[in-house]
């Protein structure tokens, strides 16, 4: 079972996300940050929920320790906010968070999958490779798969970006007209960034050509770092 340092100064959010996620992980509670730095220190969980205002320690200095301390930098670290807060959320990213969560808003539902999902990530990035058997010419390659939850199997796989012929790619500020409406339709992370590696992401338009009334353009979202594309 996995483990899961909450970090958290208020009684009300403390007890909520420790109600939801004792069902399915064990819960280390911190009502500080100092407290909840020595936790993450000797504990070493497998996932840290961070609020940024904390007593005795804020969490964006937390969150410097746990990145320069070598066994805690590799811990998934995400950040608690509340909405107003835009300023130390960037902050917190760019220090090395892998992702947020807005404190009221986001449902019981979206705080689990998303919590979810960062474990599972972790995992598949600390299991060791292992050697497959080749399996005998007799059985189908549907048989020879391994099961997987309907979840799973419903979970698009990232895409990579193809070179195209001609393309323009453009940089959309964050907050201008329907931004953030896009940034929670296509699933990008805050300030439209990637969420598999944090960098920012363009808009790259790809002109169509089969269309004669005017200049029209395919459009998609691609992440220049790790080339996925959205």
């Amino acid at each position: 079972m996995s483990t899961i340092l909450l970090i958290e100064d208020d009684a009300a959010f403390r007890r909520v996300y420790q109600d939801m996620l004792a069902a399915g992980c064990d819960v280390l509670v911190a009502e500080d940050g100092e407290s909840g730095l020595q936790m993450a220190l000797s504990h070493k969980p497998d996932l840290i929920l961070l609020d940024l205002i904390l007593p005795r320690l804020h969490g964006l200095d937390v969150l410097k320790k746990l990145r320069a301390e070598p066994s805690t930098k590799g811990i998934p670290v995400i950040i608690l906010t509340a909405l107003g807060e835009p300023d130390d959320l960037r902050m917190g990213l760019e220090l090395g968070a892998n992702s947020y969560l807005v404190k009221g808003f986001d449902s019981p539902q979206g705080v689990w999958g998303k919590i979810r999902t960062m474990l599972e990530q972790t995992k598949a990035k600390t299991k060791p490779d292992k050697a497959e058997p080749e399996l005998p010419q007799a059985k189908s390659a549907e048989a020879a798969e391994p099961a997987k939850s309907i979840e799973e199997k419903s979970k698009p796989a990232p895409q990579k970006a193809q070179p195209a012929s001609t393309a323009y790619r453009l940089a959309i500020k964050e907050k201008a007209a329907d931004a953030p409406k896009v940034q929670e339709y296509v699933g990008l992370n805050l300030l439209l960034s990637c969420p598999q590696c944090n960098g920012g992401v363009l808009l790259e338009l790809v002109p169509d050509e089969t269309r004669s009334d005017g200049r029209w353009f395919q459009a998609r979202f691609i992440c220049p770092t790790c080339h996925t594309v959205f």
